[in-house]
């Protein structure tokens, strides 16, 4: 058994044993055979920010915004880079704003979930209700969805 350094744990998810290299490396093969796929490219740039590679989501999302700055779902994963870069108003707001001007479910999905993990339950059956109004399956009704 080899111990570990604080850098090599950072870098690897023990638990999947996958990593953050293995990932990036992963995302650059998804995009070069798709790289036109922004619903794909939103969805690695999540695994990206999980994985800790920020400064590779914040690259990501700059590229999505640069294609289409007013897409509500880009703006709502450049809210999650925000909250990971620990700038929480500012992705507060970016995700309220990408909410109210979406017509597809993913933002105010988002949104419901920043507004459990700062503790206001309230607000996030709101937001969790607009996903809903907006398309999305209803978690209190569809057990196989998830918000």
């Amino acid at each position: 058994f080899k111990q570990k350094t604080a850098y090599e744990i950072y870098q690897c998810d023990w638990s999947s044993d996958v990593c953050s290299s293995d990932l990036s490396e992963a995302f650059r093969k998804a995009l070069d055979k798709a790289p036109t796929d922004d619903s794909l490219a939103r969805e690695m740039t999540i695994a990206l920010l999980g994985s800790g590679q920020v400064l590779e989501g914040r690259r990501e999302v700059s590229r999505l915004l640069g294609a289409d700055p007013s897409n509500a779902e880009n703006l709502a994963i450049e809210a999650l880079v925000l909250a990971t870069e620990g700038k929480i108003e500012r992705a507060r707001s970016q995700l309220e704003t990408a909410s109210r001007g979406a017509t597809e479910p993913g933002p105010s999905r988002l949104l419901g979930i920043f507004y459990l993990r700062e503790g206001e339950a309230s607000a996030a059956v709101q937001a969790f209700k607009a996903a809903v109004d907006k398309g999305a399956a209803d978690p209190w009704t569809d057990r196989k969805s998830v918000v």
